[in-house]
């Protein structure tokens, strides 16, 4: 299965998995409604086989998330003081000049602001398969049982995996603290077969460091039924990235990655970089998840979009794996045969 990386899964990337044998999933935390429901049509026109959408659902999905404005009012001044000297260092002239539509990527937004409207769309397009990348889909079982739909969430711990369980899925997804992007605090070869024996028979999926066939016939040995991979199709000719980023990932180490609440207020693993290093050293810590997307989005929409000393590169520990930008198709095919391989010994 192909993680659904918000705004970095597109329909190229998931129809390559699907058409491949495995399972793409859109990556829908951050995109417009309007793209994300043409990103779920393109899919459609380029694989007639099973894909999902990926969401971050709010805390509490009993209550609206407040408007943007009302938002940044609750963005403390020392958090906006500091962020602005951030700002004055890393800014570029003629970019900051530029109205903030136009410093966004076509077709994103701010990650968790939209996704109520997000669900309906996912809804009223039929897609196949959801997966809430944070929070409990317990509040759509019931719509979506009646859509044909399956549902799995991710879970970085046992209890958490048991809550998102009882809320009736079809799948848990247990990512442990090598992965990238928002993750827990778990290792993943101690995470996997403690949430395979809390949560039997109910079918688990193993994420969180799986770049190749190896990891892949670990995760079957421990008792998951499939693996849930980001970071590996990342550097792949479809993923929704720039190529800077690509490159940075094939040319990252081990121990190039580190885990900080300082884009999203979510404990979030990308590459090292100036960024991070400043809120570690600065006097004010992380807000929770939406507002310091609010906090550093103007710095990070005036600085240079392939600025990698403050531009976020999401990618897990595997990053040291992946050496080569590739085709999807390729990914998924090596990584079944080397698992083949491994299980025929």
């Amino acid at each position: 299965m192909c993680a659904g990386m918000g705004g970095a899964v597109g329909p190229e990337l998931v129809a390559a998995v699907s058409n491949a044998g495995g399972l793409g999933v859109l990556g829908g935390s951050g995109v417009e409604v309007d793209t994300l429901r043409q990103w779920i049509r393109k899919t459609k026109q380029l694989t007639d086989k099973p894909f999902g959408l990926d969401l971050i659902l709010p805390p509490n999905v009993a209550l609206d998330i407040p408007p943007i404005p009302a938002l940044k009012a609750m963005i403390p001044a020392e958090h906006t003081a500091f962020v602005d000297e951030i700002r004055q260092e890393y800014s570029d002239p003629e970019r900051a000049k530029l109205p903030p539509e136009q410093k966004l990527r076509e077709g994103l937004t701010i990650p968790s602001t939209n996704t109520m409207e997000c669900v309906e769309v996912m809804f009223e397009e039929g897609v196949p398969v959801f997966v809430s990348g944070l929070g409990s889909p317990a509040f759509l079982m019931d719509r979506a049982r009646d859509a044909d739909m399956l549902v799995m969430g991710i879970t970085g711990n046992v209890k958490n995996g048991r809550r998102i369980a009882e809320a009736g899925v079809d799948a848990v997804i247990a990512q442990g603290a090598e992965g990238g992007a928002h993750t827990g605090y778990v290792g993943s070869i101690t995470l996997w077969p403690q949430v395979v024996d809390a949560l039997a028979p109910l079918p688990v999926v193993a994420a969180g460091g799986i770049g190749d066939g190896r990891g892949l016939a670990a995760a079957l040995a421990m008792g998951c039924e499939a693996v849930w991979c980001g970071s590996a199709f990342l550097p792949t000719v479809e993923a929704n990235i720039d190529q800077w980023r690509k490159e940075r990932i094939t040319e990252a180490d081990d121990s190039a990655t580190v885990t900080s609440r300082t884009y999203t207020g979510k404990n979030c693993r990308s590459l090292k970089n100036d960024w991070i290093k400043a809120w570690a050293d600065g006097p004010v810590e992380p807000l929770p998840m939406p507002l310091q997307f609010l906090v550093s989005q103007p710095a990070l929409m005036d600085a240079k979009p392939d600025d990698a000393r403050i531009q976020p590169v999401m990618v897990g520990q595997v990053s040291g794996l992946l050496n080569e930008i590739k085709p999807a198709q390729q990914v998924v095919e090596e990584m079944a045969h080397q698992a083949d391989r491994i299980l025929s010994q």
